[in-house]
């Protein structure tokens, strides 16, 4: 991901490593609420303080070497009424497993709006555009799916602010607000890196109490230029210290602290993501113990006995699903104000299940568009 600050925000860039969370919720309520929005890989104002974390969206620079500080402290406490259960949707697509053609390419941005085929064109590499391209139509689709509104009808919008918006059918617009008419109820995040794009949605009721959904997905590898222990003093000051004792167990060799490390890394971005826009946290005020009844391993993924404490106090309004997506790929799941109906894996999806035929696949500017995306050189993996 690539850092991307308003100029109206102050921040302070200093010799540390930066980080970049991909947030990008949605929810369908009220067009000026933070869970109303998904940011589909923008997000411009800091969210975290004082060796504190900032979000954007770009792919190249995404990461737990990646952090930048900001100058604010606010934390978001819920605690109190009983959780309702949702239906959620966890899906998984594997850019490693396909290979784009020319007409799959143009019936998938046939359905992209014209001005986020604008913001695609910008990537460098061929592996960022596709990944931001599986991103949207895993949105179309879940938006489509849960809605009931049909494929091609789903739009969504920008507020004033930069943040994207799902528009229904029937929402009455005035003055950057809408008013929602459906008694569906919508909350989803995307995350992506590597070869893997996922996507957590969970859907309620109008009248459900508001909750929301972020998701984050981490490699368990290291590829910085410093040795693993360097990194890790250097970033030991964004975890608790009781986060840090279970990352750096003497017991552990590399391998496994690197993997406790992204659990908890994972598990922050999450939780950040879905805390919305504008909300800044000090990340050692942000303590998760993670569920230690089984090792975190494909075969028993998700475990779902992570709990969070935040300034000490137990954030009992929230519930975070860990999963092991092959032996490469950590995720995190947080819930927000709601719980799953049933605890599930990610499921894997095709590009066939994503896309509908669309006669405006063969139109000259759409294949015109798709012809120059291809040309785009790929990352030079090691």
């Amino acid at each position: 991901m690539r850092l991307s600050i308003r100029e109206t925000t102050s921040t302070i860039s200093i010799c540390c490593f930066f980080l970049l969370l991909c947030s990008n919720s949605v929810g369908i309520a009220q067009a000026d609420s933070f869970s109303d929005y998904f940011s589909d890989y923008e997000c411009n104002q800091p969210l975290m303080d004082r060796a504190v974390l900032t979000a954007t969206s770009s792919l190249t620079q995404r990461g737990p070497e990646n952090a930048r500080l900001n100058d604010r402290t606010q934390l978001i406490f819920c605690t109190g009424n009983p959780m309702n259960k949702h239906i959620c949707t966890r899906w998984a697509f594997d850019l490693s497993t396909w290979t784009p053609t020319l007409p799959q390419l143009t019936h998938a941005v046939a359905v992209i709006q014209p001005e986020e085929r604008t913001r695609l064109m910008k990537f460098h590499f061929i592996d960022d555009f596709l990944s931001s391209l599986i991103g949207r139509l895993l949105m179309r689709k879940f938006v489509s799916t849960s809605s009931g509104e049909p494929y091609h009808q789903v739009h969504f919008e920008r507020d004033v602010r930069g943040k994207p918006y799902w528009v229904q059918q029937g929402q009455a617009k005035s003055k950057g607000t809408t008013t929602a008419t459906t008694t569906k109820a919508l909350s989803f995040n995307v995350s992506h890196q590597g070869s893997l794009v996922l996507l957590a949605g969970v859907r309620g009721n109008k009248d459900d109490a508001e909750f929301g959904i972020g998701t984050d997905v981490m490699k368990i590898e290291y590829n910085g230029g410093k040795s693993l222990a360097e990194f890790f003093r250097l970033m030991q000051s964004k975890f608790s210290p009781q986060e840090w004792s279970f990352i750096s167990r003497p017991q552990h060799n590399e391998a496994a602290q690197l993997k406790a490390f992204m659990r908890h890394w994972c598990l922050k971005e999450a939780y950040v993501k879905e805390l919305g826009v504008g909300i800044t946290v000090d990340l050692q005020k942000i303590s998760f113990a993670v569920d230690t009844t089984h090792p975190l391993e494909e075969a028993v993924s998700p475990l779902c006995a992570t709990t969070l404490r935040c300034n000490g106090t137990p954030m009992t309004q929230w519930h975070f699903e860990e999963h092991l997506i092959s032996h490469k790929y950590c995720a995190a799941i947080a819930f927000r104000n709601c719980l799953p109906q049933e605890n599930a894996k990610f499921e894997f999806v095709r590009f066939e299940d994503l896309i509908e035929q669309n006669a405006a696949a063969e139109q000259p500017d759409v294949v015109a568009y798709c012809k120059q995306a291809l040309l785009k050189p790929q990352k030079q993996h090691s």
